[in-house]
């Protein structure tokens, strides 16, 4: 089932951050859980974060917890890449949310959900940065090497993929 994100509404309008910073967000379903399901790895995650903090001197990172999902999007936008999950194998709406917002999205994913995204996205190209966890360091390293140009560019072209792949018009009319 694909879920639909209302892209349209205001709180999806596109920022860029044209600061020398370049903003990491993190914003794990259920910390209270035990599984990597429901905390998407939060422990390993902000382990690989606060090295890629102690690497870098123009990184900041917004780890978003227990706000309501409008504050939540409020500091997505101010990202400049979104981390949905590099643990289970596939994406969810933190990471549509991402796209949505013209972010870098990075999550992991196995074949079959590529599959399944370029099926029911009717697109070959997959948005999504695929990082499992365990290479989520050195990927981060590579990423924030490349510039803002470059991961501003591929928040672009996210933003185009939802618009032309995951439109919440078409979705709704699959759905009727």
């Amino acid at each position: 089932v694909r879920n639909i994100i209302d892209f349209y509404t205001d709180q999806y309008k596109i920022k860029v951050n044209n600061d020398n910073f370049i903003r990491i967000g993190f914003s794990p379903s259920n910390v209270k859980k035990r599984s990597k399901w429901e905390t998407k790895g939060l422990n390993r995650t902000t382990k690989v974060l606060k090295k890629i903090k102690n690497r870098f001197p123009n990184i900041k990172i917004d780890i978003i917890r227990n706000v309501s999902l409008e504050d939540c999007l409020i500091r997505k936008s101010n990202c400049d890449i979104i981390i949905d999950e590099c643990v289970t194998a596939s994406f969810h709406r933190s990471g549509l949310e991402g796209l949505a917002l013209g972010k870098m999205t990075i999550c992991s994913l196995d074949n079959k959900v590529i599959n399944i995204l370029k099926k029911v996205s009717r697109s070959d190209q997959i948005p999504f940065e695929n990082i499992w966890i365990n290479d989520l360091f050195e990927e981060l390293n590579k990423i924030i090497n490349t510039g803002k140009n470059s991961i501003h560019q591929i928040g672009k072209d996210n933003r185009k993929w939802m618009e032309k792949y995951w439109n919440p018009r078409d979705i709704v009319n699959e759905y009727i």
